[in-house]
């Protein structure tokens, strides 16, 4: 058995110290240790889950830059055989070169590199400096869980994206004030 999938079989069991207490705890209300036996269940969990989804990213990015590693070297191969026996070849053909090198640069970058690290790095200081842009609409039920403060940063952040935009005859604009149905004056 690899040590992984010893890992694995481990985190699906409860902890050894709570074994021989069980009976005891269920019988009485929860007690803190059975509750911090659930959390670090829930915490290895998710641990896993998120170690999977990266995973799989990291496997996607290789997998993506092997197809497309092979067909822009076949195509960067050709273009250069053709110049270099004098063929023409337009010079359109620079574009996708370096258009090109850059996406395989990108995906490299994150099938071999540190891009993942950098990301995950980046969504740590958003969600620490910039934890208002989780707020949900009103309407979802869950908003209450956040704090009043952010729901202030959040509503003063910015507007909703009509707001910004000039108003275009025939849009939906002019069918809403046409059916009574005017939502430009709640925003405004």
């Amino acid at each position: 058995e690899s040590p992984r999938r010893r890992e694995v079989s481990l985190a699906r069991r409860p902890p050894p110290s709570l074994l021989g207490h069980l009976p005891s705890i269920m019988g009485s209300s929860m007690s803190s240790s059975l509750e911090q036996a659930v959390t670090d269940r829930m915490a290895r969990q998710a641990m896993m889950q998120r170690e999977v989804q990266m995973a799989v990213s990291i496997s996607r990015a290789r997998d993506t830059l092997q197809w497309f590693g092979g067909l822009y070297g076949a195509f960067a191969t050709t273009v250069f055989l053709a110049r270099s026996m004098g063929k023409p070849v337009p010079a359109v053909t620079g574009i996708p070169l370096v258009m090109g090198a850059f996406g395989l640069a990108n995906l490299a970058d994150m099938a071999y590199g540190t891009k993942l690290t950098r990301v995950v790095k980046e969504a740590e200081l958003i969600m620490d400096c910039e934890r208002y842009r989780f707020v949900p609409p009103k309407q979802a039920p869950f908003r209450k869980l956040y704090d009043e403060d952010l729901q202030a940063r959040h509503e003063a952040a910015s507007g909703p994206v009509r707001a910004y935009w000039p108003e275009v005859p025939g849009s939906w604009n002019d069918f809403a004030k046409t059916f009574g149905r005017d939502q430009t004056a709640k925003i405004k």
